[in-house]
């Protein structure tokens, strides 16, 4: 080999030696640098925390409505314990639906008679042997447990 090239290749390993050792041997990012990275994510936090919206109602206001829910469900629920005490299998029931949150199964079948949709709500209450329902609402209601599945 010669001698121009040998100082080329040298040169060249000498650099890429340094580029390496400098690489991993320098700290990165200063104690400021980070130190600055960190709060610009606490201000990013605290903006975005101050964007989500917060209720306006008064505790009053809200106590009104908690009033005003439990009123209707009481009545809702007297309505629902009727319906299912008078409940006879409809002639072409074709659908349900059960609405776990508000214990409420409700089943849809269409009326030739009336030529519309017809649907019924029924309490499910599978705790009390759904106490006070007619037997063919509590034969229902009961599929519906065997074949409910668990949330």
């Amino acid at each position: 080999m010669n001698k121009p090239l040998k100082i080329i290749f040298v040169v060249i390993a000498i650099v890429i030696i340094g580029s390496v050792v400098w690489f991993f041997s320098s700290e990165r990012g200063t104690k400021n640098e980070i130190t600055d990275r960190e709060q610009q994510l606490r201000n990013l936090k605290e903006d975005i925390s101050s964007q989500i919206p917060r209720s306006t109602q008064s505790q009053e206001e809200i106590e009104e409505i908690d009033r005003a829910g439990r009123l209707w469900f009481e009545e809702n629920r007297t309505r629902l314990y009727e319906n299912c005490a008078k409940y006879t299998t409809p002639p072409n029931s074709d659908d349900s639906g059960y609405n776990p949150i508000k214990k409420i199964l409700t089943i849809y079948w269409w009326d030739g008679t009336l030529q519309q949709n017809m649907s019924i709500e029924l309490p499910y209450e599978p705790e009390t042997g759904f106490a006070g329902c007619s037997d063919s609402a509590k034969k229902i209601l009961k599929h519906i447990q065997q074949t409910q599945v668990p949330l």
